[in-house]
C-alpha cells in the first residue's frame, strides 16, 4: 500500500533530530482531477491527526494551475516569521539556506 509506505517514511523523517520543530506543509496535488483525495483524507492517510508537537497544514493544490500553492507557501512563511520572532534557530530559518557553504 503506497499510503502506508508514505506514512512510514514520513514518520521516520519527522522523528529525525534535524526536523524537530520544523513545520510540515503537505500539498495534496492533483485537485484539478476527478477523484482526487481531499487534503483532509491525505492528512489522515499520512497519520497527521496523530502527530503531537508539530505544526502542519494540508492544502489542496494543482501543479498545472498553481492553485493552492500561494495558500500553502503563505502559511509556511507565516510559520517561519513566527519562529524568527520567537527567537527560534535552525537551518530551515537561515536566509542563506540555498547558498553554497
Amino acid at each position: 500500500d503506497t499510503w502506508a509506505e508514505a506514512k512510514e517514511m514520513l514518520t521516520w523523517i519527522l522523528s529525525m533530530l534535524e526536523f524537530q520543530g520544523v513545520p510540515l506543509l503537505v500539498l495534496a496535488n492533483k485537485q484539478d482531477l476527478p477523484g482526487a483525495r481531499l487534503p483532509a483524507e491525505v492528512a489522515g492517510d499520512l497519520g497527521l491527526y496523530d502527530v503531537r508537537g508539530r505544526r502542519w497544514f494540508a492544502v489542496g493544490a494543482s501543479a498545472t494551475s498553481g492553485a493552492g500553492l500561494d495558500e500553502g507557501l503563505d502559511w509556511l512563511a507565516r510559520e517561519a516569521a513566527a519562529d524568527l520572532a520567537a527567537g527560534a534557530e535552525g537551518p530551515w530559518l537561515r536566509a542563506n539556506l540555498l547558498e553554497e557553504p
